[in-house]
């Protein structure tokens, strides 16, 4: 009858400067890296820089046990370790960190939080979890990005004017901020090592940034514009936006233009623009029978009443102007920060616009 027993192992572990002494049953040598990651995960909640970490494995005959402080006896039936079947994520890690609202002396101050991140940027090396020290940084306007990085070992958060630092192995994202007229607005990417690969991620944030998932309303009133309650989601996180009306104190809206150089310059607004259009050389003046299509969006957030628009070309007629494709060159601050909600079209100094709610696949005519 051929034996099943186990060939029992004396392996010393170094991690983050303590020595462990553990006891392993293996049917294979091959197995002693995986079980224990399997042991470490378990016992110390994160894994092992392996093969650097173990520093003795011995066959347990070998080895005077009464000498040894066992720590742990790890005991698997098969060579196939269920560290095979961990599923592998990066990002932050339960509970969310609570992102601050104002700036402390000028800077914005990053909470302590927990983060998995792989060693390597090609989503391979060693994944760990790490405690990530509060960090303050000076935003710039319009939309900062907010990460956490593996950092050669000394995890940290870090900050980015643009998103393509981010590779969601090494370095993954934590939440883009928007600091618009003094105020801040958090965009959470949600506690994505709970759950979300971090491949996904990357694609889906590829596809799109926001995308609204209840419905709402959009109409206006002499002008001004209504867009009701709405829940918005990007990647694991969804944001409940409250309602905004442009006629009531502190419900605001910014209307963003190119100038004759080519830059992006914004102006508080309350109404739909009925005078104006965007050409080549800035905002020009709409004429007699002309119509223009003002396009509004939603910043996403759970606290703030705040929107923004852009304006088209002129049309000369009303059903050139709901023909019309939609307007694609549209500033940073609106495309990381915000979703499309509709468009009003509008004939010059009429007060009775032609109002389109953003649909999944087209507009409608409300």
């Amino acid at each position: 009858m051929a034996s099943n027993s186990k060939n029992l192992r004396y392996c010393e572990v170094l991690h983050s400067g303590t020595y462990y002494d553990v006891m392993v049953a293996v049917d294979d040598l091959d197995e002693v890296n995986n079980i224990l990651q399997d042991w470490a995960i378990d016992t110390l909640g994160e894994t092992l820089n392996l093969p650097e970490a173990l520093t003795q494995n011995i066959d347990a005959k070998d080895v005077n046990i009464s000498n040894k402080s066992i720590d742990s006896f790890v005991y698997l039936q098969s060579a196939e370790s269920s560290y095979l079947d961990i599923s592998r994520h990066t990002g932050i890690t339960k509970p969310y960190p609570t992102l601050p609202t104002s700036l402390v002396g000028g800077v914005y101050v990053v909470p302590t939080s927990n983060v998995l991140l792989n060693s390597e940027s090609d989503h391979s090396g060693f994944l760990g979890e790490y405690t990530l020290a509060e960090k303050s940084f000076a935003l710039a306007s319009g939309v900062n990005f907010l990460g956490a990085r593996y950092n050669a070992g000394t995890p940290d958060y870090v900050m980015y004017t643009d998103d393509s630092s981010f590779n969601y192995s090494s370095i993954v994202p934590v939440a883009s901020i928007l600091y618009f007229s003094g105020s801040i607005y958090n965009l959470p990417y949600g506690t994505n090592a709970d759950g979300l690969a971090e491949k996904m991620l990357e694609q889906i944030k590829k596809r799109h940034e926001f995308e609204i998932t209840t419905e709402f309303t959009l109409t206006s009133t002499s002008n001004y514009v209504e867009i009701g309650a709405l829940s918005a989601n990007r990647a694991t996180e969804q944001t409940d936006c409250l309602a905004v009306d442009t006629s009531v104190v502190n419900n605001d809206m910014f209307l963003f233009s190119k100038d004759i150089n080519g830059n992006w310059v914004s102006s508080a607004v309350t109404q739909i623009n009925n005078t104006q259009y965007q050409s080549a050389s800035g905002l020009a003046t709409l004429g007699a029978g002309e119509f223009v299509v003002n396009y509004i969006y939603r910043v996403i957030s759970s606290t703030s009443k705040l929107a923004f628009s852009i304006l088209s070309g002129n049309f000369t007629s009303l059903a050139a102007a709901k023909e019309s494709v939609i307007v694609t060159d549209i500033p940073d601050v609106i495309k990381e920060s915000c979703v499309l909600v509709g468009r009003v079209i509008i004939e010059q100094g009429s007060t009775s616009p032609v109002v389109q709610k953003m649909q999944k696949i087209s507009f409608g005519v409300v």
